[in-house]
């Protein structure tokens, strides 16, 4: 009689409480999992290359990221008809510097990133 009752408390346990712990730790991981999963999308997309940026007749602008250089002007990097070339981005290893400031490039018809506007 003894046994059957160590039996019936461990078959209890091991039934109501050791599952009641697994689901909420897998529910925590699932979450942490997504998370993690939604953190790494973010940043896949994220570029924090700083470009010098200029205009289409090659004249310095200045220096920013690609990001804030979009939201600064309104043009976007999509190249769909009918669109115009704005500015032209190249890395700071793309262009020479002059001193006081400014920048010209290497090679002007090569530019890393191309900012079109749309009419």
């Amino acid at each position: 009689m003894k046994y059957v009752k160590l039996t019936i408390v461990f078959l209890s346990i091991s039934l109501f409480v050791f599952p009641s712990f697994t689901k909420q730790e897998a529910t925590a991981k699932r979450n942490v999992a997504l998370a993690n999963k939604n953190t790494m999308s973010a940043k896949k997309n994220l570029d924090l290359t700083l470009y010098v940026w200029f205009d289409a007749y090659n004249d310095f602008l200045g220096l920013n990221l690609v990001d804030d250089e979009c939201s600064w002007t309104g043009y976007d990097q999509f190249n769909y008809p009918p669109y115009t070339v704005q500015e032209k981005g190249f890395q700071l290893v793309h262009v020479y510097y002059l001193g006081f400031g400014l920048y010209i490039p290497i090679n002007p018809y090569c530019p890393d990133k191309v900012l079109y506007s749309h009419p």
